[in-house]
Order: structure tokens, then C-alpha cells, then sequence
């Protein structure tokens, strides 16, 4: 069973070779972030050295990073699903050994995985001409954390985009949910600006949130700006979303499918 998604997983990352204009584009359009962003930052600095605990160098390297880690962790699988469903093409799944939501995972993680290489070697050429401006931590155990902190964050990502993806089963309007979907977390996940911003209680709540997960805690936990005892907690929030998540996976694919199979859509 493995050897299938692993199969599915190969064959995406080959076909990213042969849209590889297409991956071009996304990720330089991501890489913009870096180009433009971090700079109005240190306007906002001026001769200020921190702000909200933040230095200028740490807060660019924060910028720095957040294209590559968004491609590697975040999820937009519910594009893919929502034109399956509405094309009618998801019922060669509903039939098949071949689970359909492993299929799914397979597939974004073979162009994922594409995305983000390309992302790293262009960063890399970059970090030639911003490195003055940067400041990463140097090399200790705990950069390890970002392992399980990543792996966590990515099947919170993907269980999200999995359920905007399939209640495209019940309605043909299912746009406006992804694009609440990207604004909700391009605000609650560190995107915009780090959630340390925030105000004390509002970064209370987002704590027992999944969102920092998908992009402000990995970060953080390569950048060493979170204790072992705060990714600990950040890593039981985020399983315990995961549980729930996939029983809200579950019962959209079980329903779902069900309904479409036996009078379609």
C-alpha cells in the first residue's frame, strides 16, 4: 500500500518538470515576500534596534524564511479537490484500493517537495546579497525540534485544505471558504506579521490555535526563539487538531462520496 502513494508521490515530482514554468512562477511568486517586505520593515524600525522583543536582523531573517517554509508546510490541496468534485473526475477514486485522501497528500507533497527545492536554491543566491542583513542562530540540538514541528504542521495544513476541498460535495460555492481560508491564515499563522505582535491575549487563544503551526512555529524553532517546554505544547495542540480534523475528514469523505456515487454532482 505504501509503494502506491510513494508511486504517486514520484510521478508528481516528475511532473513538475514538465510544468516547470508553472512552478517558476508560483515560487518567485512567493519569493517576492523576501524582495519587498522585510524592508518596509526596517523602515518601520528606524534607528530603533527592537520592537516587541524583536531586532531588526531577527525579525528580516523571520521574513527570510517564511516563502520556504510556507511552500514546505502549507497546504492548497483544496484547489485540486474542488475542480475533482466538480468535474465529476473524483469518482474514479470512490471505487478504487487506492485511498483517495492518501492519493491527495502523495500528490501535494511531490509538488511540495519540488516547490520548496527550488525556493532553497533561490534563497540561496539571495542569502549572497541579504546575508549583512540576517542573523541565524548557531547549530544546536534543538534545531531538531523542527522535525516533529513541521511534520505536525504539514497534516494540519493538509486536513484543513482537505476539508474545504471536499465540501465542495455539498455546494457549488465553495470559493468564498478558501479565500477566508487564506486570509484567516495568512493573519493567525505568522504570515503577515509575527503573532508576537499581537496583543497578550490574542496570542493567548492563537496558542491553543492550530494556525501557528503552519508557518510562525517552525520558523521560530529554527530561529531558537521557543523554549523546548512551548514547542512541546504547540506540537499536543496541534495533535489534538489532528485527531479532530480527521474525524471531520473522515465523515466529509464517507458522506460525500456516498452521496456522489449514488446520484452525482
Amino acid at each position: 500500500m505504501i509503494k502506491k502513494y510513494f508511486t504517486t508521490f514520484s510521478t508528481t515530482l516528475s511532473e513538475t518538470y514538465t510544468y516547470r514554468a508553472q512552478t517558476l512562477v508560483w515560487v518567485l511568486n512567493s519569493i517576492a515576500w523576501v524582495a519587498v517586505f522585510p524592508f518596509v520593515w526596517l523602515t518601520v524600525y528606524g534607528q530603533r534596534e527592537s520592537i516587541a522583543g524583536f531586532e531588526r536582523a531577527a525579525l528580516f531573517t523571520y521574513f527570510f524564511l517564511v516563502p520556504t517554509i510556507d511552500i514546505f508546510i502549507n497546504s492548497w490541496v483544496y484547489e485540486s479537490m474542488q475542480h475533482m468534485i466538480k468535474d465529476g473526475s473524483v469518482v474514479n477514486y470512490v471505487q478504487k484500493p487506492i485511498n483517495y485522501i492518501g492519493y491527495m497528500f502523495s500528490r501535494a507533497r511531490g509538488w511540495q517537495t519540488s516547490q520548496t527545492v527550488i525556493t532553497i536554491l533561490i534563497s540561496g543566491v539571495l542569502y549572497l546579497f541579504l546575508h549583512p542583513y540576517l542573523a541565524f542562530p548557531a547549530p544546536n540540538w534543538q534545531l531538531l525540534w523542527f522535525i516533529p514541528v513541521a511534520a505536525v504542521g504539514i497534516m494540519v495544513a493538509f486536513l484543513f485544505g482537505t476539508i474545504i476541498g471536499l465540501i465542495s460535495f455539498f455546494t457549488t460555492e465553495g470559493g468564498w471558504l478558501k479565500h477566508f481560508w487564506w486570509m484567516l491564515t495568512t493573519i493567525a499563522s505568522g504570515y503577515l506579521i509575527p503573532i508576537q505582535f499581537f496583543p497578550s491575549g490574542l496570542q493567548h487563544i492563537l496558542s491553543f490555535t492550530p494556525f501557528p503551526l503552519i508557518l510562525q512555529t517552525p520558523i521560530f524553532t529554527l530561529l531558537n526563539r521557543m523554549s523546548v517546554s512551548e514547542i512541546v505544547f504547540q506540537l499536543f495542540v496541534g495533535l489534538i487538531w489532528i485527531i479532530g480534523l480527521s474525524v471531520a475528514v473522515y465523515a466529509l469523505w464517507h458522506n460525500g462520496s456516498k452521496r456522489f456515487d449514488s446520484i452525482g454532482i
